[in-house]
């Protein structure tokens, strides 16, 4: 609050003329590019006029030889923001290149300023682009959620469980080998950061696989089950994305398992887990990814807990709502 009023006091008292906004925004209703990222069709502009707010979804153009492109706000963040230039050509969009609004803005007078409070600014119009002042706005908040559902069916390539699981007081397995299995699952993105970075949390759930063969140590040759067990996991996970292409995306998350498994005298359960993965998207809303995935499970037998792993590849396919 104190540095608000700090910058309201400093409008009011300044010296120069009422009339008179910003050197970036001596007319409010042009910009100039500051920057141009051509590989994922991003235009960056200065911006730190308090009377000329500038909301995500407002409309801006760019001249060119044909006529003009547009160019609509996609994120405003302390003192920029970015437009998208996919229906522009790259030649088009340069550094210092003039940015035209498509409508006119809404201007503040400088003297009610003062008077005017965050919470009642309508539609958010006099968003301010100073952190301090934009935390008292839903617009700020704004600028941050994302809203994207994903279902997606996906192939698990892990057959193999390691650790020891002991089934009498004398035999300890060491390594259970089983089937693939078909996994289905939904994510939701809830939230954009920035650098390029997003926030998403999601559930999967694998079909039974069985494991029908097994090593123990207290002998070198493979074993069966006359009954096999099957093990079926639900996965909960949080994902940090970062976007390092316009299609394409890296991530890292922590997972943790719902687990039971069939046919062993001891009880099976999940636990935290890691994974690491890319995604790519084919068109804007289909996609595939690889995720190599690192579960964990505890298995109790006799008062006695050990702890079992399963490292496997998984490859999806999804869509994007």
């Amino acid at each position: 609050m104190f540095f608000q009023l700090l910058t309201l006091a400093t409008l009011m008292f300044a010296q120069e003329p009422a009339t008179q906004t910003s050197p970036q925004s001596s007319n409010p209703e042009s910009f100039s590019i500051y920057r141009v990222d051509p590989n994922n069709h991003v235009a960056v502009i200065a911006h730190y006029d308090v009377l000329t707010p500038v909301k995500i979804g407002d409309k801006y153009k760019i001249q060119t030889p044909e006529g003009f492109c547009h160019t609509p706000v996609s994120e405003v963040i302390d003192g920029f923001f970015y437009v998208n230039t996919e229906q522009c050509r790259n030649e088009d969009v340069k550094k210092g290149a003039p940015l035209l609004a498509m409508t006119k803005p809404v201007i503040v007078n400088r003297a009610s300023a003062s008077n005017v409070q965050p919470d009642n600014y309508p539609g958010n119009e006099t968003a301010v682009s100073t952190s301090e002042n934009r935390l008292f706005q839903s617009e700020f908040f704004k600028d941050y959620i994302a809203d994207k559902l994903s279902v997606y069916v996906g192939y698990h390539a892990g057959n193999s469980l390691d650790g020891q699981l002991r089934v009498d007081t004398q035999s300890t397995i060491t390594e259970l080998n089983g089937a693939h299995t078909i996994g289905v699952g939904a994510e939701y993105e809830f939230a954009k950061l920035p650098y390029r970075l997003s926030s998403v949390g999601g559930f999967s759930y694998n079909l039974p696989r069985s494991y029908g063969r097994y090593n123990l140590n207290t002998s070198n040759t493979p074993q069966t089950f006359t009954s096999d067990p099957e093990l079926q996991l639900w996965s909960f996970y949080l994902n940090l994305r970062y976007r390092f292409l316009k299609e394409a995306y890296f991530f890292m998350g922590i997972n943790r398992l719902l687990a039971s498994m069939s046919n062993l005298p001891g009880k099976t359960s999940g636990d935290f887990g890691f994974h690491t993965g890319a995604r790519y998207y084919a068109t804007p809303r289909i996609f595939v990814e690889g995720v190599i995935e690192f579960y964990n499970l505890n298995y109790r037998y006799q008062g006695t807990t050990t702890d079992v792993s399963l490292t496997e590849f998984e490859l999806k396919g999804g869509y994007t709502f």
